[in-house]
């Protein structure tokens, strides 16, 4: 059983409970809201879970190359950052000299 289906399952199998065990109108009133609080469990417990799972080793290979790549990116926009700061400062310069009506 793949996990949206078996989630999608499970979920209809409690929303069948809480409804067999209400009144229509006890349903229509408030027991619309207890399928939501029941999901509360499963999901504290998921992302506190998730704190103590590994990262697969070709994951952590594949961060390390992106953090690699944009180090070289931000060196190389270091290096040609002067004449982008030169630019911008004449931009500046002549929008605000502009004697625009607005």
């Amino acid at each position: 059983m793949s996990g949206a289906f078996g989630a999608w399952t499970i979920a209809a199998l409690v929303v069948f409970i809480i409804e067999s065990s209400l009144s229509r109108a006890d349903m229509l009133e408030w027991g619309w809201r207890l399928p939501y609080l029941t999901s509360l469990a499963p999901g504290i417990l998921l992302v506190f879970s998730r704190q103590y799972l590994e990262e697969t080793e070709d994951f952590e290979g594949l961060v390390r190359e992106a953090a690699a790549k944009k180090a070289n990116g931000a060196n190389r926009e270091m290096e040609e950052g002067s004449s982008s700061w030169s630019e911008a400062a004449e931009f500046s310069a002549e929008f605000w000299s502009c004697k625009c009506p607005f």
